[in-house]
């Protein structure tokens, strides 16, 4: 027995925009919501209408062109799993989200202060959530809406952590699903463990730390080595898979989600040249052909470039995930859409719909980040932020690291095995964003390359997979130097990331720990949030709109009109 799927690829579609709808139906007027939701229902069911469709249309006389509309199409996957297989998968998705801590269910790292927070007021307050100063909660909370829904209607703070398990559990399953497509179990585990050369460091801590061996190990141990190089509010690092799991589901899962399926849409496009025709077709598919050509009895295939939809729907739908994982995701849609050269030479009629299609459901979320209160964040070069040359060396030594040494490895591997050939532009892209990442700082910790530069490691981590396999059948013929020189190479790489691994099956996974779950926050509003980071900056006003921004004046709905009781005058004195 098997399980199958007609498309993965539009279950994670679907999986993106449920929230999305949510967040339209209780945080926007109700013209708005229609609006945003006609829209996306319309884009869904050209998808799902024209995925099944072949790309040709083959037809008997050349002036008739059938569904001209297919060509604006999803792309199609179809995969099936052993039951075992799939069994397998749910169950290692089951465990890393239980691990990780999501509900509650275990100890949770310290980012988990911000997830139980919001989500408890997401269940306590009306939608959309508004404080007695007059804000609003300006976040990008898509991740936390279906179970806030879900407590609101049955069980309460009670049941929400239930709720929130669940749904994170469905996301990752969808991704491991996808990854298993790409590169089989063995690509899922290498994802899982799948880290930056950072450790290397860990190495030159050893050997120079005065300690003794004992004392510097255990200190690596127990204490949080992130590997922050420029040691200042917001160091340069790129998370691991495990590390950003554990801190931001939030923003982890919308860009794995969609970046994987941008890239299962490059591996899997092929191109097909169109067919000859006796006659030359016309430019528009309506024009008659002259009279004296005669009609043949036979087919002919007209093949018809699909518009490239689905990645921009994509886009579209991580922007109410995390805005910061849209920055990183934009050049690799781009690139879907030269890849398959599906871009339209020149707009028609329906390409401008859809694309009006598009921008209307891009819309609200514009409007409702622009009501963000000003946080006066530091961002900049990072070169302005430097003070000595010791800062210019670690500036430096994280390039080497985190960018030259990845360009290196792929750029010998593809020179010696050519074992991506046309993909491998799709690798030194993500190395290229990595590269701009690591020069720009935008946030107090750096928020827009330690989100942004998601999309691109995991790209780099289908590349290196690669790369890892051809090298491996390389290598098995060599020497035992260079064997153990890949398996050295692929140990460092892990280490890091089997460091959270291991330590989740201690007392104390993370070395700051939440000490309330998501009930315990009952009494408070987002604004508790500045008790643990007070005298740093202005960490509430990240969570909160203006209470003039257009947003709240025209598509907030309105404030429920209180009921007026009459009140009968007591004048006794109240002591």
């Amino acid at each position: 027995m098997k399980w199958k799927s007609k498309s993965s690829h539009f279950y994670t579609l679907v999986y993106l925009a449920i929230p999305v709808v949510i967040f339209w139906c209780g945080w926007f007027r109700w013209w708005v919501s229609l609006c945003a939701v006609l829209a996306l229902v319309g884009l869904v069911w050209f998808g799902w209408k024209f995925e099944t469709q072949t790309r040709s249309e083959t037809v008997r006389h050349p002036c008739v062109v059938k569904n001209y509309a297919q060509r604006f199409s999803f792309p199609t996957f179809h995969f099936s799993l052993p039951t075992f297989h799939f069994s397998f998968l749910l169950f290692l998705a089951f465990v890393w989200t239980y691990l990780a801590g999501v509900g509650g269910f275990r100890p949770q790292h310290f980012d988990y202060f911000k997830h139980n927070l919001i989500i408890n007021n997401l269940v306590r307050y009306n939608w959309p959530v508004r404080y007695p100063d007059g804000t609003y909660l300006c976040y990008y909370h898509a991740y936390y809406l279906p179970a806030a829904l879900l407590a609101k209607l049955v069980g309460g703070l009670a049941a929400v952590k239930y709720y929130i398990f669940g749904w994170t559990w469905l996301g990752l399953s969808l991704l491991f699903g996808q990854l298993n497509k790409l590169g089989g179990w063995k690509l899922v585990l290498f994802f899982m463990f799948f880290g930056c050369p950072e450790a290397i460091l860990l190495v030159y801590e050893v050997i120079k730390s005065p300690q003794t061996i004992g004392y510097t190990l255990t200190d690596l141990w127990t204490n949080d080595h992130n590997i922050e190089l420029i040691q200042t509010p917001g160091g340069l690092a790129f998370p691991s898979q495990v590390g950003a799991f554990t801190a931001v589901p939030q923003h982890a899962l919308a860009a794995w989600l969609t970046t994987i399926s941008l890239i299962t849409s490059i591996v899997n496009h092929k191109s097909t040249p169109t067919q000859p025709t006796p006659y030359p077709l016309l430019h528009t598919p309506y024009t008659i052909p002259p009279t004296s050509y005669t009609i043949p009895p036979t087919s002919y295939t007209i093949h018809l470039p699909p518009f490239p939809l689905s990645p921009f729907f994509l886009l579209a739908l991580s922007l109410y995930w995390s805005p910061l994982v849209t920055a990183g995701l934009l050049p690799f849609v781009l690139y879907c859409v030269y890849s398959q050269k599906s871009a339209p030479k020149k707009l028609s009629f329906f390409h401008s719909f859809i694309l009006s299609l598009l921008i209307i459901i891009t819309l609200p979320a514009l409007i409702f980040y622009a009501g963000h209160l000003p946080m006066h964040a530091p961002h900049g070069w990072w070169w302005t932020f430097l003070k000595d040359p010791h800062q210019y060396a670690l500036l430096g030594t994280f390039l080497a690291l985190g960018v030259g040494f990845w360009a290196i490895l792929v750029w010998f591997l593809e020179r010696k095995y050519r074992v991506l050939g046309k993909d491998a532009s799709l690798l030194w892209l993500a190395l290229g964003i990595l590269l701009g990442l690591s020069l720009y700082r935008y946030g107090h910790f750096n928020d827009l390359a330690r989100r942004a530069s998601l999309p691109a490691t995991l790209v780099l981590c289908w590349g290196v997979f690669r790369l890892g396999v051809a090298w491996s059948k390389s290598v098995a013929t060599k020497s035992l130097l260079q064997r153990w020189a890949f398996y050295i190479l692929h140990f460092t790489l892990f280490i890091l990331p089997l460091k959270h691994h291991l330590r989740w099956f201690t007392a104390q996974p993370y070395t700051a720990i939440v000490d309330k779950k998501i009930v315990d926050f009952t009494p408070y509003s987002i604004h508790y949030l500045a008790k643990y980071h007070w005298g740093e900056f202005d960490v509430v006003a990240q969570y909160l709109g203006k209470s003039d921004a257009w947003y709240s004046r025209y598509l907030a709905p309105p404030l429920p009109q209180k009921t007026k009781k009459s009140v009968s005058v007591n004048y006794r004195l109240v002591i």
